[in-house]
């Protein structure tokens, strides 16, 4: 009986999933936190519960690792930045646009550092000098 549940318990963590994706197939946080407060209501144990939401949990992760997109600026960023960082946001995920988080970072000497999931993008002068030095 206990294989039965964990197989059971399986394809109910991928459906969990597959609920939490919109039509783009990006997770929705609105999504997710309904997923979770349907398993917090589940007439179970609490380890049950817990268990539950750690394999959800897991399962998630990658997926949201793959939407992670992270613009790292020497300056403030302008508009005209930001417009240009978006563009290239969208033609390195094939047309699909994204939610880019925007950081200050002063060690890239006047460039800018663009991670998209596991892609980095970098132009800065301390780049050049590290690939002149190299």
């Amino acid at each position: 009986m206990r294989e039965a549940n964990e197989v059971d318990s399986k394809a109910r963590t991928k459906c969990f999933v597959r609920l939490t994706l919109d039509d783009n197939g990006i997770p929705s946080a609105e999504r997710a936190a309904a997923i979770c407060a349907y398993i917090g209501g589940l007439d179970c144990s609490d380890e049950k519960k817990a268990a539950a939401l750690r394999a959800y949990r897991r399962q998630l992760i990658p997926l949201l690792e793959k939407e992670r997109i992270v613009a790292e600026l020497s300056g403030e960023a302008t508009e005209r930045a930001l417009d240009l960082l978006r563009k290239i946001v969208e033609r390195e995920r094939g047309g699909k646009p994204g939610r880019m988080e925007v950081r200050k970072n002063a060690s890239l000497l006047g460039g800018v550092r663009l991670t998209i999931a596991d892609t980095i993008i970098e132009r800065s002068a301390r780049q050049a000098i590290e690939n002149a030095l190299r």
